[in-house]
């Protein structure tokens, strides 16, 4: 029988083709995923942490990547790494925000009539998404002209508010859901539903129903999911070198100068 032998070169180039993309994880808690290799160029899209990126190519410390949803662009790689730089990351960001800076109250808002019956209609403010949460938030330095505020609850889950208070572009919240106590997962799930009721009163779910949820996702295949109701767009998805789930609200049709 007839063997024909495979040259190294055309066998290195097969095994080339089915290697799979390498992954890379944003260590930042905001990153630009930018159009080219260059600060100076246009941002596609701006990243959480956790997210995960398929390598596509490299130039020097910047890398080509994709983002899912056909999104392709650079990012620095000072910015990306594996999964325990980023849970490295995460934990001194929480770390540091057990001492807050300039704390947000109610009190710093002085609105008018106007103001306040935009706030009982669109219930998407900073106040009414705080409401029954009994947390403080710290105001960070903007990113461009947008205003954010973050703040952390006992079991270390982090909110995050974008937009000006009385009219937020994007609220989130992270919880932990993977190697955690059943009673730390069942206080973080009525934490994670009182802020999805703060911006979808007639959402009808409870504590029990939502750590259930958060706990589901990590064992779907993309570990994403939510729904569109009331004028809010809420989305879930699974971080995996976090071990938690991001919750997302943004209005369905937002202005065309908010930023997300």
């Amino acid at each position: 029988m007839l063997v024909r032998l495979v040259s190294p070169i055309v066998l290195a180039l097969l095994l080339y083709g089915c290697q799979t993309e390498e992954s890379i994880y944003v260590k930042a808690r905001i990153l630009n995923l930018r159009s080219k290799p260059t600060t100076r160029s246009v941002v596609v899209k701006r990243l959480s942490r956790g997210e995960e990126l398929k390598i596509k190519g490299r130039k020097q410390k910047w890398l080509e990547v994709a983002a899912g949803e056909g999104i392709e662009g650079w990012v620095h790689g000072d910015f990306v790494g594996d999964p325990e730089q980023v849970r490295a990351a995460h934990r001194k960001e929480l770390a540091r925000r057990k001492k807050p800076g300039r704390v947000w109250k109610k009190a710093d808002q002085a609105r008018s009539e106007r103001t306040r019956t935009e706030t009982k209609e669109n219930r998407f403010t900073l106040e009414t998404m705080l409401a029954g949460l009994e947390l403080d938030v710290e105001e960070l330095d903007p990113i461009g002209v947008v205003r954010r505020f973050m703040g952390t609850g006992s079991d270390n889950e982090v909110l995050e508010f974008w937009g000006e208070p009385e009219r937020l572009n994007r609220a989130a919240i992270i919880v932990q859901v993977v190697d955690v106590p059943e009673e730390a997962l069942n206080r973080s799930g009525e934490i994670a539903v009182t802020f999805v009721k703060n911006a979808v009163p007639r959402w009808k779910r409870d504590g029990a129903y939502m750590s259930r949820r958060l706990v589901d996702l990590t064992r779907l295949d993309k570990g994403e999911g939510g729904f569109d109701t009331d004028g809010k767009s809420v989305r879930f998805s699974f971080i995996k070198p976090l071990g938690s789930v991001r919750i997302v609200i943004e209005p369905e049709q937002p202005e065309a100068d908010q930023e997300s």
